[in-house]
């Protein structure tokens, strides 16, 4: 929805950063949503991408090249796609052309350049920050803070405070203004609750008990504390 909302009309490269299953996903709603003519996808891992870039493009009908760099992939790419699970930035802002989409999946993925550079920033949701029980999916620049965009030491312009970036149900519903012309370039931060999982994983365990299959295994089985 963000590709279809947020990128130009006419986008046809897509950059993508990482070669899991979320890339691939993120990679099928792009080809739905444009006319992608070519794919770059770049993953530290080579067998990955290698892979990854044989199987969509058979699958999908669209030329994917597998690249070494995240910049091979992202410089001169009209979306980028980024699907990893970084803690730490996988794309400069110094390499994205004008009039780009990006869409990411966590707030560390983007540096702070590419902020920067982002005329309109949009998050998927904002329903968490009125109930205000999770933060972390917004950068530290645009919590509650002004950030300035500076040239040589004159300011030119804030970013904006965390209330005043839009969600995309209210670009989709008109209710605030979307992209402003072909040379901005637009950041989707892909921040949500997953509710669909839960709620597809609540109606297959229902339906497994009423059969009598499955095995219930202990929750902590599921949890963890560190991020792998």
């Amino acid at each position: 929805m963000g590709i279809k909302y947020l990128a130009r009309k006419n986008a046809s490269v897509v950059a993508l950063l990482g070669a899991g299953w979320q890339a691939g996903a993120q990679l099928m709603a792009a080809v739905c949503a444009r006319q992608v003519g070519e794919a770059r996808v770049y993953s530290p891992t080579v067998l990955r991408r290698d892979n990854f870039a044989r199987q969509m493009a058979e699958k999908l009908k669209v030329s994917i090249k597998p690249v070494a760099s995240a910049r091979e992939a992202v410089e001169g790419a009209d979306i980028v796609l980024s699907a990893t699970n970084s803690l730490t930035p996988v794309l400069n802002g110094a390499w994205l052309a004008p009039g780009a989409h990006m869409s990411v999946i966590a707030t560390p993925e983007p540096d702070p350049a590419t902020y920067q550079r982002a005329g309109l920033i949009v998050l998927t949701t904002r329903s968490h920050l009125e109930i205000g029980d999770r933060r972390d999916d917004v950068p530290p620049s645009l919590e509650g803070k002004i950030a300035l965009k500076k040239d040589h030491g004159q300011v030119k312009e804030r970013l904006p405070r965390l209330d005043e970036i839009p969600g995309l149900p209210e670009i989709i519903a008109g209710l605030r203004p979307g992209r402003k012309s072909d040379q901005e370039i637009t950041l989707h931060i892909n921040n949500t609750f997953a509710l669909q999982f839960p709620a597809v994983g609540m109606s297959v365990v229902e339906a497994a008990r009423r059969l009598g299959l499955g095995q219930e295994i202990p929750t902590d089985w599921l949890l963890q504390d560190v991020h792998t």
